[in-house]
């Protein structure tokens, strides 16, 4: 089976997308683990497919599948991408898009050649909601990890994150504590981990330790997660630039009853064919 498929990355967050609305596939955790792996596959951080509408109200559905083959439920930087390509492709001539993911309706609109603004659900800091165990819903939590209390917000955005301020993200051992984090018993979906420094008002850096993937150049949500909690404890603006190996988002969030609004780059990178 040849499958057509187009790769393109978000401030480095690079992804497979594959348009299952003119081709018919099947996707399976092997086939998923095969296309991302980077040595014998297309190589990526996710792998995006695109579908017809589920509600008559909605112009794309969307999944994403994180490079260990299971499916995720939420990627800002995927968000872009699809909407630069769903543009591209000519699958709509719409600028302004609403696209379903399992994460929840995203609001996506083209502001520029490679630029897109994504707005996503208002940020939540309810345990409930992430989900994360504890007993009493609180600003902040800690839990020992390799001998170390580590403080820590836990926050969705339509997938779960754990954001810990660090003094400088340089000397964090990201793989371990991530790792560990991903595996304590109190995130039952397990969680992306979130390590951020805050530089001033108006700037955030950012490493994130993903689900299924570790770290990569750039997370979306993860710099929408960040920014909410950095917002709503008044350590940046209600704007904010958010930068990351890949390079730096632009986060809005003016309330915590209004969507995060999110802006950066989405590129094409190749298109190709593979054989399924």
């Amino acid at each position: 089976m040849h499958l057509k498929f187009t790769k393109m990355n978000g401030i480095g967050n690079d992804f497979v997308v594959i348009d299952t609305i003119n081709q018919h596939i099947n996707i399976t955790k092997n086939m998923v683990k095969r296309i991302a792996d980077r040595h014998r596959g297309v190589g990526c951080d996710q792998l995006l497919i695109i579908e017809p509408p589920k509600e008559d109200h909605v112009d794309f559905n969307y999944r994403i599948f994180n490079r260990d083959g299971l499916e995720a439920s939420q990627c800002g930087n995927g968000a872009r991408c699809i909407a630069k390509f769903i543009y591209d492709q000519g699958l709509s001539g719409k600028r302004k898009l609403l696209v379903s993911s399992i994460g929840g309706m995203l609001h996506i609109e083209l502001v520029g050649k490679d630029m897109v603004a994504v707005e996503i659900q208002p940020p939540s800091f309810d345990p409930k909601k992430v989900p994360f165990k504890t007993e009493k819903q609180e600003q902040s939590y800690k839990l020992e990890i390799m001998s170390r209390m580590i403080e820590f917000v836990p926050v969705t955005v339509g997938n779960p994150h754990a954001i810990i301020f660090e003094r400088d993200i340089r000397k964090v051992n990201i793989r371990q504590i991530g790792r560990n984090f991903q595996k304590n018993q109190s995130f039952p979906n397990q969680v992306n981990v979130n390590f951020a420094q805050i530089i001033n008002k108006d700037l955030i850096k950012l490493r994130v330790f993903e689900r299924g993937s570790g770290e990569t150049e750039s997370c979306g949500s993860g710099a929408c997660a960040t920014a909410a909690a950095a917002i709503r404890d008044g350590l940046v603006n209600s704007t904010v630039t958010v930068q990351q190996k890949g390079g730096h988002l632009k986060i809005v969030w003016p309330s915590e009853s209004n969507p995060i609004k999110m802006i950066g780059e989405a590129k094409t990178v190749f298109q190709g064919v593979m054989n399924i």
